[in-house]
């Protein structure tokens, strides 16, 4: 690229160049490579918004400084181009662009992107149905015109309607051809109109756009464009006759010298570059044609080979942009950041890419000497970078057994004059060249290999150099002996592998550092050893490459990614730059005046900004030679030089610095569920979108309008309510999806790198409407309907805590009712008269029997009430007492048998206190106690069955039947309530313990259908 954009004069063109200097272009490319549509383009405009327009041969294309956003003709959609193929563009201040295609003239917004098309057929005007090199002009109130050299001057009344207007042009007869109507309005710097038509120039009425004054060019060739500079002289191009300047204050013609016969010089504009003004024209020589217009000077610039120019354009920032037949270039500031000096013999850069990259740089008092890598040699210039001397071969001379080593003799890797003296290290040792005489020699340690791979010097004081090797560790050189004197080999550990030696460095506090591919080590004076660190802070990886300090004592070091700041006095890591690990591996870093860190790695040129804190990339695209291993290298007047291929790249850290761009941040479009709309405005001036609920799949665009290094912008959003914080994008992209009803504030804005300046926000207010059940009435109506059911909920759970409470009300009252039936005075009077009967009988033994299982009875009745539950074998020793009471009453008239699960008498089971009391009482005294057969029985079995305890009941007395009617004749009147309570309690425990309990009767009948006992099956949960 250097080559090409360096090779400026086009000596076939004969082009006389003045000894004046022009200034150095570098231009950047937008292709197809870079997403533009077509790379036939044509021209370029920039919107009211200042965005920059460019029409090809298949397409108009938006350029945001990131991308392109591309509009074609579509033949379904009457408001698309009409045709692809456009050849210029017209902006004015309303939002409309006028396009000229090859369908003729329409007018695009650039909000709505929608087109208007005008009159077609062949009765319309020639400039709306086809392309006739016509143009669009408006006057101080944007009122559009179309000036048609073929059809005339029509004037637009609105967006729609034109109508014609005439010039007041005499005939012209030019060439046996006749011409009515004059070619393209200008306005000149006073604001006065001018057109011409062939070799006629004309001033033109504002009012009526009539002819009122003609100027006749003294050249036999037509005219092509007309320019006015800023003295308000006309600069004139022609066909194949050069460039004539007409001065209206005197009205005098003159041609400019250069020799341009032969030359189509086209479309002009002014341009001013570093406080000097220049009329810029394309030519049909592939090739742009500049004049200062102090001088006259002219020069030729080449921005691509091979390529036809079309119109310049000057944008509002001052880019100077060219369409070409290859793709849109433009000249930006980094023109002015760096420039390029050819380091080879023959000082071309044309020659530069044939040569090696310079890899150290040294300024001394003898001028600039440097060395390039691959056999590059070794160079040394003057003060005003002159070549003094070139040694192709740095060491000229070997010991013969040297020479069967692999290594060059051709390449200097450091140097330091010492009075007329240049040490230089090179593969072979350090060689000493005599600045007078050049004679050289080399001076070795003898007990390193033959191959000594030494690179950096650093100079530690009183005499004593410390030489870098690349494999063989340091070596201390005595100046005042040129010997070497000491050999340190860095090892991690005693036994481990040497590492290669990456750079050296000494701070400003005497100490030494070294960079190795395993880690960092620094010399200890006490131990006469380097040893290896390990600082404390963010990891920087084993290899270690660079190192350079700042004006604070911070060594900045590179590694694999990017670059970090070393406090050697607490041996922390106390910044890194890694660039989201975009870097790569830092080879050389060097600090500015401003304290900057620049340096190099495969990505590039970078220069880290300490008052931004921010790395800045330089892309090759700019015009920079690929970089191997190229040095960096701050100057004593401040300016930062870098090596790239064959040249050597002078930077100018103070326009860095004092660099300042002017931009505006403009939101450029909105698509909804796919489809583009139009923003509305508000009555501040703020943009709105008003949408339905289904429309919430929202893009956003928006442009940062610097053009001047776009890599450089920044792009932010706020969205409220959402994040509320600023959020950082990578571009002026924005989607949201999903988002509920609501009214939301968008607010967008630029930053440049470069300067840190944020630019005024740009509005949008946008409300999504809400779905019927997101509406304010439905919000209502689901409030209402919550109050109600939590009502309904709280009066609910009122009315369980009653039930609650009255169910426990029925537990207490059951279990003393229970209680109550327990000992109730029919059982209490006849244990006391059967104890009166024994002891009236004096049967003494057993009224002491009785009595005592009586009182044992009693205290267990009593004991179990306390307790809802007891153990099941407790309550089983109860029934019995209870029992055995009865035995004694009964005179044993009945048999009592038990039959008890081993799995509920040895387990720890608990249940409600004589549960099943009520039931053996019922069968003794209505059962057994009535009966008069032989025989009698009553029998308890207790089992467990899964999660539930099984009782039997069964006796061989009278039947239910029986009693009923044993009652009836004897206590007619009677109402036994016992079991009644027994199946409450049933009820109770079993809703407590989530389970279902039962009671069961059955009848028990003999062979004949007469009443054989009862059966009574319970059924309680196991707990």
């Amino acid at each position: 690229m250097a080559k090409v954009l360096l090779s400026i004069l086009l000596i076939s063109m004969g082009l006389r160049l003045d000894a004046q200097s022009f200034p150095t272009l570098r231009w950047s490319p937008l292709t197809e490579k870079e997403g533009l549509s077509c790379d036939k383009a044509n021209t370029i405009a920039q919107d009211a918004d200042g965005i920059i327009w460019i029409a090809t041969s298949n397409g108009l294309n938006r350029w945001d400084g990131y991308g392109f956003a591309k509009y074609f003709s579509r033949l379904e959609d009457t408001a698309s181009l009409p045709d692809n193929d456009i050849e210029k563009i017209y902006s004015d201040r309303n939002d409309h662009l006028w396009l000229e295609t090859g369908s003729g003239i329409c007018c695009f917004n650039t909000h709505t992107h929608k087109t208007i098309r005008f009159q077609t057929g062949t009765a319309a005007p020639v400039p709306f149905r086809t392309y006739d090199n016509s143009q669009v002009w408006f006057d101080e109130k944007e009122a559009p015109y179309v000036v048609s050299p073929m059809a005339g001057l029509f004037r637009f009344t609105d967006d729609r309607h034109y109508i014609s207007q005439d010039e007041g042009v005499a005939p012209i007869l030019f060439q046996e051809n006749t011409f009515q109507h004059y070619e393209h309005l200008v306005r000149d710097s006073h604001g006065m109109l001018w057109a011409f038509q062939q070799n006629r120039l004309f001033r033109i009425d504002p009012v009526s756009k009539k002819v009122i004054r003609t100027f006749l060019c003294k050249t036999p060739a037509s005219i092509y464009d007309v320019v006015f500079d800023s003295h308000n002289r006309a600069w004139v191009s022609t066909w194949l006759h050069g460039v004539y300047r007409f001065d209206p204050a005197d009205e005098t013609w003159a041609r400019l010298p250069a020799a341009l016969d032969g030359v189509l010089v086209k479309n002009g504009v002014e341009w001013s570059l570093e406080g000097r003004r220049y009329i810029v024209f394309s030519t049909n020589k592939a090739d742009l044609l500049f004049f200062d217009e102090e001088t006259d000077s002219a020069h030729s610039y080449l921005p691509v080979n091979g390529a036809e120019y079309g119109t310049p354009f000057v944008d509002r920032q001052n880019i100077l942009w060219i369409p070409t037949t290859k793709g849109v270039y433009y000249v930006n500031s980094y023109g002015r950041l760096f420039d390029l000096r050819p380091v080879n013999p023959s000082g071309r850069l044309t020659d530069s890419i044939n040569w090696a990259t310079p890899y150290n740089m040294r300024e001394e008092k003898s001028g600039y000497w440097i060395s390039c890598r691959y056999r590059g040699g070794l160079y040394w210039y003057d003060r005003q970078w002159r070549l003094r001397h070139f040694w192709p071969d740095v060491v000229d001379s070997l010991n013969p057994a040297m020479n069967e080593e692999v290594a060059t003799l051709q390449e200097a890797y450091d140097f330091k004059q010492l009075g007329g003296e240049l040490f230089i290290t090179t593969e072979w040792g350090m060689l000493i060249l005599h600045l007078k005489n050049f004679h050289r020699t080399l001076v070795r340690y003898p007990a390193t290999k033959p191959v000594m791979r030494l690179r950096t010097i650093v100079d530690g004081g009183d005499g004593k150099w410390w030489i870098r090797s690349f494999d063989q560790g340091v070596f201390l050189f005595d100046t005042a002996t040129r010997r070497f004197t000491r050999h340190y080999l860095l090892a991690k550990c005693a036994g481990c592998e040497l590492p290669q030696v990456n750079f050296l460095l000494r701070d400003r506090r005497g100490r030494i550092f070294a960079t190795t591919t395993d880690g960092l080590f620094r010399y200890d004076v006490r131990t006469d050893s380097f040893l290896h660190l390990t600082p404390l802070g963010p990891p920087v990886g084993n290899t270690l490459i660079g190192m350079a300090e700042d004006r604070d004592g911070r060594v900045w070091i590179g590694n694999e990614n990017g670059i970090s700041a070393y406090d050697p006095d607490s041996n922390t890591i106390v910044h890194t730059v890694l660039e989201h690990n975009s870097i790569g591996a830092v080879f050389r870093i060097s600090i500015d005046s401003q304290q900057n860190a620049w340096f190099r790695s495969a990505a590039g040129y970078w220069c880290w900004l300490r008052k931004q804190d921010k790395a800045i990339p330089f892309k090759f695209s700019l015009g920079l030679p690929d970089n191997d291993e190229g040095l960096f290298y701050t100057a004593s007047d401040g300016t930062v030089f870098a090596g790239g291929t064959g040249t050597l790249i002078r930077w100018h850290p103070e326009w860095l610095m004092n660099y300042h761009v002017s931009c505006r941040t403009t939101l450029v479009d909105a698509t909804v569920n796919n489809t583009l709309v139009a923003f509305g405005t508000g009555p501040s001036g703020e943009k709105m979108l008003h949408l339905r609920p289904d429309e919430n799949s929202l893009r956003i665009g928006f442009d940062v309008t610097n053009y001047d290094i776009p890599e450089n912008n920044l792009y932010f959003y706020q969205l409220k309510p959402g994040q509320g914080n600023w959020q950082q994008l990578e571009n002026g992209r924005l989607s949201f999806n999903d988002l509920p009803a609501g009214e939301y504030q968008l607010l967008v804005r630029g930053a440049n790198k470069l300067t840190g300046e944020y630019t005024p926000p740009d509005k949008l207010l946008f409300t999504i409407d809400p779905y019927w059940y997101q509406s304010s009435w439905f919000r209502v109506l689901v409030i209402v309907t919550v109050i109600v059911l939590i009502a309904a909920a709280v009066r609910k759970r009122i009315a369980d805590i009653r039930r609650e409470s009255a169910f426990r009300e029925k537990i207490a009252d059951t279990e003393m009712q229970a209680l109550r039936a327990q000992m109730n005075p029919h059982f209490l009077f006849n244990s006391l008269n059967s104890i009166e009967n024994f002891m009236m009988k004096n049967e003494k033994w057993l009224a002491s029997d009785y009595l005592n299982k009586f009182a044992r009875l009693i205290r267990m009745i009593l004991s179990s009430s306390r307790n809802e539950l007891v153990p099941f074998s407790k309550d089983m020793e109860a029934l019995q007492l209870y029992v055995d009471l009865e035995l004694l009453r009964y005179n044993r008239k009945f048999g009592y048998k038990t039959q008890i699960d081993p799995a509920l008498a040895g387990g720890d089971y608990r249940v409600p206190s004589l549960l099943i009391q009520p039931y053996v009482e019922n069968a003794i005294i209505h059962g057994v106690g009535l009966s008069d057969k032989p025989e009698l029985y009553v029998r308890v079995t207790a089992f467990l069955r899964g999660e539930y305890i099984h009782y039997l009941i069964e006796d061989n007395g009278i039947g239910r039947a029986g009693a009923r009617a044993h009652k009836e004749r004897n206590r007619p009147h009677h109402k036994s309530i016992g079991l009644t309570i027994t199946e409450d309690r049933i009820h109770i425990f079993s809703h407590q313990h989530g389970s279902e309990g039962r009671v069961t009767i059955t009848d028990e009948v003999n062979a004949d259908g007469q009443p054989a006992g009862t059966k009574v099956e319970v059924v309680i949960k196991a707990v």
